[in-house]
Order: C-alpha cells, then structure tokens, then sequence
C-alpha cells in the first residue's frame, strides 16, 4: 500500500515538474525538460506502481493454492519498510542529482531505487519456487 501511495504522489511530483515550466515558460520546446520528469515519472510513479501492485496481485494470482499464497505475502512483506525507503530515497536522489547536475546523487539514488526493486523481484522469485517445491521460502 506504502507504494501505490507513493506512486501516486511521484506522479504529482512528476506532473508538476512538466507543468510548471510550461505555465511559466509558455507552451514551447524551450518549457520542456526531461530532467524534471523522468525519476519522478520512470521510478517513481510507474516502477513503485508495478513494486506496490504485484506485492497485492502476485498473492492473489500468483501459483499454488492458499499456503502458496500466505508465503508469497510473507516474502513480500519482508523488509517492506527498507526497500520502500530505498526505492523513494533513490528516486528522490536521482530528481536531484538529474537537475543539479549530479552525477554521484544521481547514480547513488539510481542504485538505492534499483536494489529496492531487484530486493522484491527477487523476494517474489524465491517464495514462488519455495511454493513449487512445496516448502517455505528462508529469504
């Protein structure tokens, strides 16, 4: 839930980002710039989107039957605050670093916001073979 929330405020950010300049600037090239949009839109909004639905979706559709399903929501319950932390910490990092110029922000939140998103793939992918093999996932 923490991240279909977020999502949808990474896309205010991102909204913002594009109309502002635009508002302010006039509707012309000049007024567009990616660097406002991109994290917010790519990482924010729609990675932490597709993160927050398929901790919900995976559970409910994912293989196996009721137990599957409870160890599935458990692996993707683990470190749920952290990797939340991570993946808008780095998209926050990355906005910044992006406008300011940033190089070492910008990699830094690029690989926070990475490692959060790779950390529930890979909590997913352990408990859906544990659930296989009809056993408990121990990530």
């Amino acid at each position: 839930l923490g991240s279909l929330l977020s999502a949808l405020g990474w896309f205010a950010v991102g909204s913002l980002g594009a109309a502002l300049p635009a508002i302010a600037n006039g509707a012309s090239i000049d007024a567009w710039d990616l660097r406002l949009v991109a994290a917010p839109i790519v990482l924010g909004w729609a990675a932490q989107a597709i993160v927050g639905s398929a901790a919900h979706l995976l559970p409910a559709i994912g293989p196996g039957g009721p137990a599957a399903h409870r160890a599935l929501r458990g692996a993707l319950g683990r470190w749920w605050p952290a990797r939340l932390a991570a993946l808008n910490g780095g998209t926050a990092l990355l906005g910044v670093g992006m406008v300011a110029d940033g190089a070492v922000a910008a990699a830094s939140g690029l690989l926070l916001a990475a490692g959060a998103i790779v950390a529930t793939a890979l909590l997913a992918l352990a408990s859906i073979v544990a659930s296989r093999e009809g056993r408990q996932a121990n990530v």
